[in-house]
């Protein structure tokens, strides 16, 4: 087994052991593409996420979720030595796991510019850090970890033995991995990520001192300037604990490669080796849960789309009233935390009857209809619906038209029942209005 070869052991519990790696790859997996796919719709969902900052962090969650879809898959075949005599599909599958590892550096590597540009370069931020910029550097940053990945594939790799088993070390070369993935491509990026992160703390650190003798003088300016220093200490906080978990699950993989090329006869215990690999990919998992535990936008917009989830699970009961006040409530919760500070109240009951029948058209029986404000779900939470006599087209459309990424989660087997229920309501909002 790969395992054996790769250690230079003599495994007597390959089968076993693998079988039991096997379920982990698999639980990180299913951690990695759930937990990144709720960071992607958080950002989509919520505009206050809508930063340049998380579109580098929806990079780094798109790069999981390909870990837990395609590159953990493809660790499993080729630990038991699949596919066998096809060396360019068996280089492909073991660079997949490159490609992406190195898309995450790029987009931390981004983040910690991005970072440093806000503190030290202020008035050219705006300039720089555009939203159209910041897709631009996520192509590029896509594309070269696509290239440093088939670098492999390109020629820089071993000729596998007669056998034509897919292992890792019989088919990737370790001086590729050693001295160009990690030397050059990993722990350079680490090491300026480090320095910008150590010079942001130093300086936000020092401006916070400056700040608190002269607050006295000038509260209010003061004040302020102390407070936007703190959140600035609070992202670069949560941002630096994202590199240093990337830091800690990689390194000791690599720190396994460069025994292997440098000090061939080294024994690596089986079980180190195994923890290692493990390790790295639960990388892929744990981001989404930092989020919730730093980032209160985060938290907030996590909670929103479990509220949810409860009320799109929930069934028709037969006390209608006591189920429709308890998603009432969950409504008003779900547009707190993501932020909607425009519900309109409404005291004209014709709007109110003309929302009941759209309400009711589309099936939405838990439109909430209160006495002084009329407010109707929208589907996938992003927007609410504003209820005024002559915004109510506008508003109507706009709350229905939005599709995130929580479509694939909730609606992707009925998505006919989904088209069906916005054709009606457009044609209920021509007809009454």
């Amino acid at each position: 087994m790969i395992n054996c070869i790769y250690t230079r052991l003599e495994c007597l519990s390959d089968v076993s052991t693998l079988n039991s790696s096997s379920a982990f790859y698999l639980i990180i997996a299913l951690l990695s593409t759930l937990g990144n796919l709720l960071v992607c719709a958080a950002v989509g969902l919520n505009r206050k996420l809508r930063t340049v900052t998380n579109y580098f962090l929806v990079s780094l969650a798109v790069a999981d979720i390909c870990v837990g879809v395609i590159a953990i898959p493809c660790a499993i075949l080729t630990d038991t030595g699949l596919p066998r005599y096809n060396l360019y599909l068996c280089l492909l599958m073991l660079s997949v796991l490159i490609m992406f590892t190195q898309s995450s550096i790029f987009s931390l590597l981004a983040v910690a510019v991005e970072r440093y540009v806000a503190i030290f370069m202020p008035f050219r931020y705006r300039v720089l850090m555009t939203p159209r910029n910041a897709v631009l550097v996520i192509l590029a940053t896509w594309l070269l970890a696509f290239l440093i990945g088939l670098v492999p594939l390109m020629g820089w790799h071993k000729t596998p033995p007669d056998s034509g088993y897919c292992f890792f070390v019989l088919v990737v070369d370790m001086t590729y991995m050693v001295y160009f993935n990690f030397f050059a491509c990993v722990l350079a990026p680490l090491v300026i990520m480090f320095l910008i992160y150590a010079q942001i703390f130093v300086t936000v650190k020092q401006q916070v001192r400056r700040i608190g003798p002269e607050q006295r003088s000038r509260a209010e300016g003061q004040s302020r300037a102390a407070a936007s220093m703190r959140r600035e200490m609070k992202m670069a906080t949560s941002l630096f604990l994202v590199l240093f978990l990337f830091t800690v699950c990689w390194i000791p993989l690599h720190i396994i490669n460069c025994f292997l090329l440098l000090c061939p006869r080294c024994p690596v215990p089986f079980e180190l080796l195994l923890a290692a690999i493990i390790l790295s990919h639960a990388n892929s998992a744990v981001n989404p849960f930092l989020y919730a535990y730093t980032m209160t936008a985060f938290r907030d917009t996590f909670k929103a789309i479990f509220l949810c989830c409860r009320m799109l699970g929930d069934g028709e009961e037969s006390n209608q009233q006591n189920r429709g006040e308890e998603r009432n409530t969950r409504l008003l919760r779900i547009h707190r935390l993501l932020g909607h500070t425009n519900l309109v109240l409404n005291e004209n009951p014709e709007d109110a009857r003309r929302v009941k029948k759209i309400c009711e058209a589309t099936k939405f029986s838990y439109c909430p209809m209160g006495t002084r404000w009329v407010q109707t779900f929208s589907i996938f939470c992003s927007q609410p619906l504003h209820v005024l006599r002559f915004d109510l087209a506008y508003s109507t459309a706009k709350s229905f038209r939005v599709f995130s990424p929580l479509a694939a989660l909730f609606w992707l087997p009925f998505p006919a029942k989904m088209t069906t229920y916005i054709k009606k309501c457009i044609n209920l909002i021509q007809q009454y209005l």
